[in-house]
Formats: C-alpha cells, structure tokens, sequence
C-alpha cells in the first residue's frame, strides 16, 4: 500500500506530462466536466452524489474540501484523496469506468478501500455510480460574484469574496482559512471559464433564497451573482435540499483562493460592493419609537 501511495505522488506532481495511451487522453477528455447522479433519499433528507474533473484535480462523491490529484490508468481513475492538510495524510481510492459517453457514465469501485465508501449509502447499495454530465443551460456573463461562508461546529472555513466581469477577486480569510486577513488578486482565464461554466448550470430564476437542512450546527453558504439585468441570491444552510449544481459552485468558490496568486491588500475594503451581502439574511432590528 505504502509503495502504491509513493507511486501515486511521483504521478501527481507531474500531473498529466507523463505518457499516456491513446485510449486514456480520449477517456480523459471524456471526464471533464461535473457529473452528478439521480436524488436519493425521502422527505427528510435528499442526496445526490456528484464527481467533477478538472485537468488534474477533482472531487468526488460530495463537493467539499480540498481537491484530490487523480490519473487515469487503462480504464481506471486513480484519486489520491486528501484525509488531512494539515497531517499531509491521503488515501487512494480507485474507480473501474464501466461505461462513458459525452452524456453519461458508470462507475464502479475498483479497491477494497473504494468499495467502503459504498457502505450504507443510499443509492449507492449496488455497488454502481450511474452519473449524468451537467450541462450549462444559459450563457449568462456575471458582472460580479459575491460568495461567503460561515463557521460551523467545527472546522469549516469563514470566508467572504468578491469576483468581477474580468476576473479580478478580492477575498477575505476570516476563520479556518489558509490565507487569514484581506488579499486580492486574479483568477486565470480557465479558473474564470469554469465558475462561470458552474454558474450557467443552475436554473438561477428558480433559486430559492434560502435552503435550510434538518440538523443543527452546520455551515451555511452564500452566493450573489449579478448579471446586466438581474441580481440572483441564494443560500443554504447545510447540504440537503439546494440544487447540487449550487452546492458545486459553492464548493468552487470555498477552494478558489487556493489556486489564486494573492497579495495583501489593505485596500479592497473600498473595492467591495456587496460586502453587506453576509448580514442582508439577519432580521433587521426595529427601530426605537
């Protein structure tokens, strides 16, 4: 086990330079994109399992946390899965691809480790991930994004950005964030491409303003997305009923900051439209007669 993982890491710093077979580049390119399955569950709780690709990172399974480096090998995605950043400890799970086309796909777990992963999860029972390719269905150009995320009973990382028509992001690291205090800098043209791309797949005119999970002391999630023509809020609290096309956004823009080039910047107070977008949720105080 311990050489796989050597073996693994030796692969995933050098990313997708090594050599490949025809057959893994075609499946490749098939991968990208987010792929997400049918919704399970009931009236108390609903879940739809997802997996997205991007050229050398994904996530799989549930969006969050950090991204994981993964390789194709033959017909098999191998993801070095990412337990711990801060202990550096990782674990290898491997996907059998039975199946792909340009609309859908089914997987299959291909270790022991992977196949654990399946227990006692609803939909997941048969051993099969049966994935659907998301699709953008509008071709809207934001004029600016707002995101922000909350503390929860835990770990979850508190933070708040903005992003503008061409890129330009201003964050602030507020608790359990890598970079802690307020930074800007800008996202690359493919960066940009793929949260725009996430944008234009949810139904934005049918966002509900807030989605609210069945528990308590979880995390709670926002974005704002300003068009030419409209403004688009939403939130959720936890990840239960929300669409998970958002729920892929939301985790996008919570790990953005990491691929990003920041510097400090004691300015971008200033430069910050919506920076009352966290608080519009709180019921206002009534005024003193």
């Amino acid at each position: 086990m311990k050489t796989s993982i050597l073996v693994f890491l030796l692969f995933g710093f050098i990313g997708f330079t090594k050599s490949q077979t025809n057959a893994e580049m075609k499946t490749h390119e098939q991968l990208l994109g987010n792929w997400k399955t049918n919704y399970y569950g009931d009236s108390w709780s609903k879940t739809a399992y997802i997996f997205t690709f991007q050229d050398s990172t994904c996530s799989f399974l549930w969006p969050y946390g950090a991204f994981s480096k993964y390789l194709i090998n033959g017909d098999t995605i191998i993801i070095d899965y990412i337990i711990s950043e801060i202990k550096e400890n990782h674990q290898i799970f491997k996907f059998l691809i039975d199946s792909i086309s340009s609309t859908d796909m089914l997987l299959k777990p291909a270790s022991k480790e992977t196949n654990s992963l399946f227990d006692r999860r609803e939909g997941l029972e048969s051993g099969i991930v049966e994935l659907h390719r998301i699709e953008n269905q509008f071709n809207l150009k934001p004029e600016r994004i707002a995101f922000y995320s909350t503390v929860c009973y835990g770990t979850c990382p508190a933070m708040f950005l903005e992003i503008d028509s061409i890129g330009n992001m201003y964050f602030i690291g507020a608790n359990h964030t890598e970079k802690k205090g307020n930074f800007s800098g800008k996202l690359s043209p493919e960066i940009f491409d793929r949260v725009v791309t996430e944008i234009n797949s949810i139904e934005l005119d049918s966002l509900q303003e807030f989605y609210e999970a069945h528990w308590t002391d979880d995390q709670t999630c926002g974005v704002l997305i300003q068009t030419n023509d409209a403004i688009y809020k939403s939130r959720a609290y936890g990840f239960d009923e929300e669409p998970v096309e958002l729920r892929i956004l939301f985790h996008t823009l919570m790990e953005l900051y990491k691929s990003v080039e920041l510097t400090e910047d004691s300015t971008i107070q200033q430069k910050l439209q919506y920076r009352n977008f966290p608080y519009d949720a709180y019921p206002k105080p009534k005024k003193r007669e």
